[in-house]
């Protein structure tokens, strides 16, 4: 192999890898909305849901008095775009329907909104039924007890 290939080889994989960790870095941290309020806000789950189911609160209020929701707001909609981006991946969601939906999150519009849990309606975790793919939305943030 001469020199310049050398180069080119070398430069396409440092690309390669910079493309890679910058994707890896905008990754939500946590796996689901509960699991990043416990972490940002260093209470435990069984706290928050004492103070969810017990007392009423939304996980955005919760967030909000320990004065965190902006870190929790900027968490769920990583979240929420990495389930759209996996949906993609999986084939159930085209890719048309993922920008339109992630352009929805931006601008804070659409079933997806730009609020946080329990505000709007997002994407479902795994934990509790949300509203379904009906009508375009992707189910709620529920955990069921």
């Amino acid at each position: 192999m001469n020199k310049i290939s050398k180069i080119i080889a070398g430069s396409t994989l440092a690309v390669a890898m910079g493309i890679t960790s910058l994707t890896v870095f905008a990754a939500a941290k946590y796996d689901n909305p509960w699991e990043a309020l416990a972490g940002i806000t260093g209470k435990s789950i069984e706290e928050i849901e004492e103070e969810h189911f017990e007392e009423g609160k939304m996980l955005y209020e919760i967030a909000e008095d320990e004065g965190k929701l902006e870190e929790f707001r900027n968490e769920v909609l990583e979240q929420k775009k990495d389930v759209i981006e996996e949906r993609v991946k999986e084939g159930s969601l085209s890719r048309e329907r993922a920008d339109q939906i992630l352009e929805n999150i931006e601008n804070g519009t659409g079933p997806c909104g730009g609020g946080v849990a329990g505000q709007n309606y997002g994407l479902g975790f795994g934990r509790g039924m949300g509203r379904g793919m009906m009508n375009g939305g992707f189910g709620g943030f529920g955990r069921n007890r």
